[in-house]
């Protein structure tokens, strides 16, 4: 099994389960005047429990399978030039979060509105106030731009993965 038709099975199998608690929702208890749908109510919907319990399990099974795929298969992507080697796991948190983190952080070199500017001494002389910048602006933009393009090439590269890579037993 691929590591997308365990997701898709995943979401499948929430989809039931949401379904199994929503009957046993209805049928856990009625007035003695109503008719029961079932003649064994009791048994349904134990039956309805014992097989929302199975797919959890099973949910469980998926879950880890996928995580321990995740952790354990190294993808190796592309980015500036460089071959990058890192497990799944690794590349969907820089995906998710990381890579916005860093970017914010190469974003947070500013000038801060600050410009050289002249100003008068009290001899009359002109003097010049200088703006010093800590940061290379060149080297900013362009991390900045590989930063900006690194999530689109891990979101290819782990729609690939997710096809082609064989999900790990349990």
């Amino acid at each position: 099994m691929k590591i997308i038709e365990a997701l898709k099975k995943i979401k499948y199998l929430t989809t039931k389960a949401a379904d199994y608690r929503q009957k046993i929702a209805l049928y856990s208890a009625d007035m003695d005047f109503d008719q029961p749908p079932f003649p064994d109510m009791k048994g349904k919907v134990s039956e309805l429990i014992q097989g929302h319990s199975d797919i959890i399990k099973e949910i469980c099974n998926l879950k880890h399978r996928v995580q321990k795929t995740n952790c354990l298969h190294e993808l190796a992507i592309e980015l500036n030039n460089v071959s990058v080697k890192k497990s799944i796991y690794e590349w969907i948190q820089r995906r998710r979060e990381l890579c916005a983190l860093e970017l914010s952080a190469w974003n947070g070199l500013t000038d801060k509105g600050l410009s050289d500017k002249q100003y008068q001494q009290t001899t009359g002389a002109v003097g010049l106030i200088k703006m010093r910048r800590y940061y290379d602006p060149a080297e900013k933009a362009k991390k900045v731009d590989q930063l900006k393009y690194e999530p689109v090439a891990i979101d290819a590269a782990l729609e690939m993965a997710n096809c082609t890579v064989e999900l790990l037993e349990g």
